[in-house]
């Protein structure tokens, strides 16, 4: 069965949004807000949360639980990563003159959201993950290695990030509106299939080019997190997989069962991410994101075979094992072959992949005759 048309744009800006951010060097994370926090700028957030309407009132300078509530719907209403803190890209987006107001909710949106969040004992527990290995990892390694683990994650989280934001966008929608427990599972597995395919030649680019990435971004200060990254980059369409059945939690199930999905797995990823930096280093804990994704793709897997009978086809299974190795091939090759021979072989394997990945894509969906039908719109 074809994939629904008019979805692919969106997912395509997606990539070329990515690739814009990448090329202009995008902004490193220079803000990071969260629960506790205290000071002018807070004053700021808090105030223009209120002028947008997701706060009643202003807690004036304190970051407080209900900053915290505002700012999870407001990155989930403006397509951001929903982590409750708020971090360069969300500041960004805030003070934007487009920022997209609670008024410009949908109502079961703003449904899902404030029962969800009325469901958690506090929305920040999530967000506490991140600050509790940056605390561990200060008190082990020093500021550096925070340092280095900060723009790690914030490369995974923020950058690669912005697929997951940009798909959920018409994936949420697409999962409300079916009708059985059938047409989810065709939901599911056309939305799984269409992200690894977006994301493969992604993260395999990435895989190439990471060492040039991180000093783009940063600087070659940052290098120590390159071992770090192969890891981490290498376990995004685990990360694909696992997404795609979660979300089935929050369109059909009550909301408080995905938080607690998320919580478990919080409960669970945080000691498997501190115990691999105790052993391992910064690489540990690229290590500890491949084995967290996983275990939670396993973990999703029964949740939602339980509550829907959702399984994932032969068929997805085959293109995502056919798609991660690339992913391997690259892997091993910035590990044995010297650096210029790496950039030339891991070329050829991206191009590969992305030709690999588009006549998949064609096939599915026929994307000449879709770029075909959108050029001559635009020029009647």
């Amino acid at each position: 069965m074809k994939m629904r048309k008019h979805a692919v744009w969106g997912r395509l800006l997606a990539l070329v949004l990515l690739g814009m951010v990448l090329l202009n060097g995008a902004v490193a994370l220079s803000h990071l807000y969260q629960e506790g926090d205290q000071g002018l700028e807070i004053e700021k957030i808090n105030e223009r949360l209120m002028e947008l309407g997701y706060l009643t009132a202003t807690p004036g300078k304190v970051y407080t639980q209900d900053t915290t509530h505002a700012v999870l719907q407001f990155q989930a209403r403006n397509g951001l990563l929903e982590t409750g803190m708020v971090d360069e890209i969300t500041w960004q987006a805030l003070f934007n003159e487009s920022a997209l107001a609670y008024a410009d909710y949908e109502e079961e949106t703003v449904w899902a959201y404030d029962a969800a969040y009325r469901a958690m004992p506090s929305a920040s527990y999530f967000a506490s993950e991140s600050a509790s290995a940056m605390n561990y990892v200060s008190n082990v390694g020093g500021l550096d290695d925070v340092g280095l683990y900060s723009a790690g994650t914030a490369i995974v989280t923020n950058y690669i990030g912005l697929v997951f934001a940009a798909v959920a966008t018409d994936y949420f929608p697409r999962l409300a509106a079916t009708n059985s427990n059938e047409e989810m599972g065709l939901a599911v597995n056309t939305q799984a299939e269409l992200t690894i395919l977006l994301l493969a030649p992604l993260v395999v680019a990435f895989l190439v080019f990471i060492k040039p990435v991180i000093i783009l971004l940063y600087s070659d200060k940052f290098l120590p997190i390159e071992n770090m990254m192969y890891w981490a980059i290498g376990a995004v369409l685990l990360q694909a997989m696992g997404w795609a059945l979660s979300y089935t939690l929050l369109a059909k199930a009550k909301p408080s069962y995905f938080f607690l999905n998320e919580l478990v797995t919080t409960a669970w990823g945080l000691p498997i991410k501190l115990l691999c930096y105790k052993y391992w280093g910064l690489t540990g804990f690229g290590m500890a994101t491949m084995i967290c994704y996983a275990l939670y793709l396993v973990q999703v897997l029964i949740v939602t075979r339980k509550l829907f009978g959702i399984r994932y086809g032969l068929s997805q299974w085959r293109l995502f094992l056919l798609l991660y190795i690339p992913i391997l091939i690259a892997v091993a090759i910035k590990v044995f072959l010297p650096e210029n021979w790496s950039y030339i072989a891991g070329t050829l394997v991206l191009l590969l992949t992305g030709t690999c990945s588009l006549f998949i894509l064609n096939k599915k969906m026929d994307l000449k005759a879709l770029v075909n039908g959108k050029l001559k719109r635009k020029r009647q």
